[in-house]
């Protein structure tokens, strides 16, 4: 099966600008560990995660700095046409969350170890 069939395509981004505190708060209402973060021209540049978040807040003890400096970059991406197995193996192998799906630099959607756990289940 083709990560194309199983990746969430609503994912939520936030721009390079944004505040470490815009970061908190989305991650907070909306429950989750990680957004992918995205240039002016919506390109994938990276990912932020609580993490992330952490480091950069007992660096400067403050929460209004831009987040472009605090980004994973070098981000590890599939495309819809991998595998299942082979996404399978990259989130282990980098021990990551969850891998951005990319066509041309954008996001088309995100693959999560929660949606290779649910196809297991569903095909075993």
């Amino acid at each position: 099966m083709l990560v194309k069939d199983i990746m969430t395509t609503q994912v939520l981004t936030i721009q390079e600008t944004a505040s470490l505190k815009e970061v908190i708060q989305l991650l907070v209402e909306i429950d989750i560990s990680g957004l992918v973060v995205v240039n002016a021209a919506e390109e994938v540049v990276g990912v932020i995660t609580g993490k992330d978040v952490l480091v950069a807040f007992d660096y400067l003890q403050q929460i209004k700095a831009p987040i472009k400096d605090y980004v994973s970059d070098g981000v590890i991406s599939v495309s819809e046409e991998s595998t299942v197995e082979e996404v399978s193996r990259i989130l282990v192998q980098n021990n990551i969350l969850r891998v951005p799906v990319l066509r041309d630099k954008k996001l088309v959607g995100i693959v999560s170890r929660r949606d290779v756990l649910r196809h297991i289940y569903k095909t075993n």
